[in-house]
């Protein structure tokens, strides 16, 4: 699993690229952004990046994102969706990720840690019944949340603890 630190640049690097490429009529600023670290049994380290208005993004957006290292996850089938928000399981981003790696046959089963890294805090809902319940359908993962505060409707921003600029690509070859 990566550091704190390496959270926190992750985060950071991920939203300077959404802030770059995403159109600013679509208010990017005001959306969440998270990512889902995975280590599996080998240690490999495994990255998913989710972003609160999928749906309104362009495929050419979607594009960039990707070729910059960011690619978004697509929106689970309601069908296969196994954990939600009070129906905002397709909007917010944490059940979006979980269901994302729960709807793939074998994708959990050699994992061993999971770290949603959010902008936003986890909402109490998401909390209940995404985290909770992921947490305890697989006793044989750690789960972990890093979460950094922000609030989009009140102009607060992200609260990180270590300074200095993120970089722009993400290498993720160190973790």
């Amino acid at each position: 699993m990566i550091s704190e630190q390496q959270a926190e640049m992750a985060i950071r690097s991920f939203r300077a690229a959404l802030n770059e490429i995403v159109s600013d009529a679509k208010q990017p600023e005001g959306r969440n952004a998270c990512i889902l670290n995975l280590t599996r049994n080998d240690n490999e380290e495994l990255f998913v990046y989710a972003y609160s208005s999928a749906k309104g993004l362009s495929k050419t957006e979607l594009q960039k994102l990707a070729e910059r290292g960011f690619p978004i996850v697509e929106d689970v089938p309601e069908q296969l969706r196994k954990y939600a928000c009070g129906g905002m399981g397709q909007y917010h981003t944490e059940p979006r990720l979980i269901n994302y790696f729960n709807a793939r046959p074998g994708a959990l089963e050699n994992m061993k840690t999971a770290l949603l890294i959010s902008e936003i805090d986890c909402c109490k809902t998401c909390m209940k019944y995404t985290v909770d319940l992921f947490v305890k359908a697989n006793p044989l993962m750690e789960v972990y949340t890093d979460e950094y505060g922000k609030n989009p409707g009140r102009n607060q921003l992200p609260r990180f603890a270590f300074q200095g600029p993120a970089p722009y690509q993400m290498d993720t070859s160190n973790f």
